[in-house]
């Protein structure tokens, strides 16, 4: 492991991003902390002699409540990242404003649905500017909320899914240009897909949700079979094991369908699922969490 690890936080860490967080060249943590109401903040120094992560002055930064979920991304339009927190116990989410060298300023709390498990973030309305989408477990939808360009956020409506939801992720799913969602629901053991009419609008596509094999605790997606489209890879909790649904929406089928194969087991009870070319193939694999073996599984792509 890195020199000094691990890196001390400053409560019970539910959540975890990484960005340039004080302009430096080099990527930085951040760590929302359930039991502290707050995020740490990590800047990297294994650069220099110090050579380990040490907190951004002024770390932790306050949110609303019980936080389930961080992302990280330019939510001012200042050119520098900053953090949208989704806060389960308040039912909001917290923005934190970053000044460019790591220093952060909360602004809101903007109210969303009951229980935010999760956040993802992205132009949802296509005016240039980065929006917010939230998971709400408790009231079985999503919340958008629209950026006005400066970091001060309005509702941008409620649209319901399947079940109660534990991740959702964005991506152009359909091919049109937006951004649509893709959102895992635990209760109900599928995913549902919304599509954005480009406006910030979404209905759900023909034939969701779409079946996984467990209980969802994590969603991604990426183009996992090579044909220009975005698929999605959920990692099941229940059923150690992770579900590949391929896009066929512009197929006359119009659907998510199951890879040959799937679902895919792990060594144990997957929370968390990523996807990147890890063997340097030029394909897409993926990486799961496994919280009850306490171990990462890979899933390598290809024949």
């Amino acid at each position: 492991g890195a020199s000094g690890s691990p890196f001390s936080v400053d409560g019970e860490p539910s959540a975890i991003t990484s960005g340039d967080f004080d302009g430096d060249g080099d990527l930085d943590l951040a760590v929302a902390n359930a039991s502290t109401f707050n995020v740490s903040v990590l800047l990297n120094e294994l650069d220099e002699p110090s050579g380990v992560f040490s907190k951004a002055s002024g770390s932790p930064f306050s949110v609303d409540g019980i936080p389930s979920s961080i992302i990280a991304g330019d939510l001012d339009g200042d050119g520098d990242l900053d953090l949208a927190v989704a806060n389960a116990s308040t039912l909001d989410v917290t923005v934190l404003l970053n000044d460019g060298f790591g220093d952060f300023v909360a602004v809101g709390p903007f109210p969303v649905g009951g229980d935010p498990s999760s956040i993802t973030s992205g132009d949802l309305d296509g005016d240039g500017d980065l929006d917010l989408a939230t998971a709400n477990a408790l009231t079985l939808n999503v919340s958008v909320l629209l950026n006005d360009g400066f970091g001060d956020f309005v509702d941008g409506g409620s649209f319901n899914v399947a079940g109660r939801s534990s991740s959702i992720t964005s991506g152009d799913l359909d091919g049109d240009g937006d951004l649509d969602l893709a959102v895992a629901n635990a209760s109900t053991l599928d995913v549902t897909v919304l599509l954005n009419d480009g406006g910030g609008d979404f209905v759900s596509a023909l034939g969701s949700p779409f079946n996984v094999d467990g209980i969802p605790s994590s969603i991604t997606s990426g183009d996992l079979d090579g044909d220009g489209d975005l698929d999605l890879a959920g990692a099941n909790a229940s059923t150690l094991d992770v579900t590949v649904l391929l896009n066929e929406l512009d197929e006359p089928s119009g659907v998510f369908v199951g890879a040959s194969g799937s679902p895919f087991s792990v060594d144990g009870e997957p929370s968390a699922i990523t996807s990147g070319d890890l063997d340097g193939d030029g394909d897409l694999d993926l990486a799961v969490a496994n919280a009850s073996t306490l171990n990462v599984s890979i899933l390598s792509n290809g024949p």
